[in-house]
């Protein structure tokens, strides 16, 4: 029996559309369902098509991506999130496994405003080893209450070598949250290693813009921070910092590091 047009995409390296599980985009529908089936429509190596520009997905739960070389592409379109103290898009392997090259790309993300602790637009984490993630605006995500949340967050879980590498991460852009970038291990044992942030982009954070604390030999090119309550740049326990370009502007303060090498900072 031949297979159906939808069969044909999920074979391995190939995409599938959102909207043939169910996703409507109309900013309405909760495509919450839709789309998580499609991610999981297959273990690995599968691109999930958004609508592109025009269409808004509505989710009321967190989108989880798990598996190698398993990317979401919003070809331009918008979530909105309707949830408090989840993460909007968890990319991170199974238990398992170790992933690899997985990500999200060309999407617009955007959380309640009054969204309360914990709320995380895209959040990488545990063994997720060059993750790609690129042309995302990530909006309002706690920045309201003081209390709230993060925009784009790689976290280093317990235990040695349980901290995401070598990610990829380009034209990033954060507008109105608590935080704007996170990267952090745990401890000291569970440091968050080389990736390399080109183009990340803060304005008017609650809190602090871009933050790194246990962390080591990453790259920030063409970092822009302004207009935010807390540090432009704020390093803690980091090591082998390589910032290269960009301005931190009218932040309180611009730059602070504590706990951290002499030779954290090259421009």
């Amino acid at each position: 029996m031949a297979l159906t047009k939808a069969a044909h995409r999920m074979i391995e390296g190939g995409s599938v559309k959102a909207k043939d599980f169910g996703a409507v985009g109309d900013g309405f529908t909760d495509d919450t369902a839709a789309i998580q089936a499609a991610l999981d429509s297959h273990t690995r190596r599968i691109t999930v098509e958004l609508g592109g520009e025009g269409y808004t997905y509505k989710i009321t739960d967190s989108l989880v991506i798990t598996g190698d070389y398993k990317v979401l592409d919003g070809k331009g379109s918008s979530i909105n999130t309707f949830f408090t103290d989840k993460i909007a898009i968890a990319i991170h392997p199974l238990t398992t496994e170790v992933q690899t090259f997985s990500g999200v790309k060309n999407l617009s993300l955007w959380g309640d405003n009054n969204s309360g602790n914990a709320t995380v637009g895209i959040q990488i984490s545990g063994k997720s080893y060059n993750a790609q993630t690129s042309n995302i605006t990530i909006n309002y995500f706690g920045l309201s209450p003081a209390t709230g949340g993060i925009g784009f967050e790689v976290k280093g879980l317990a235990g040695g070598g349980n901290a995401p590498y070598f990610g990829n991460h380009i034209n990033i852009k954060t507008n109105q949250c608590y935080d704007g970038f996170y990267v952090h291990g745990t401890d000291a044992a569970s440091v968050v290693t080389t990736n390399t942030f080109i183009n990340p982009y803060c304005a008017t954070m609650r809190n602090v813009a871009f933050s790194l604390k246990y962390t080591t030999g990453n790259v920030l090119v063409g970092i822009a921070a302004e207009s935010c309550v807390g540090a432009g740049l704020k390093l803690d326990y980091v090591n082998g910092l390589y910032v290269q370009g960009g301005f931190l502007e009218g932040n309180s303060p611009n730059f602070v590091a504590t706990n951290s090498a002499t030779s954290v900072l090259n421009t």
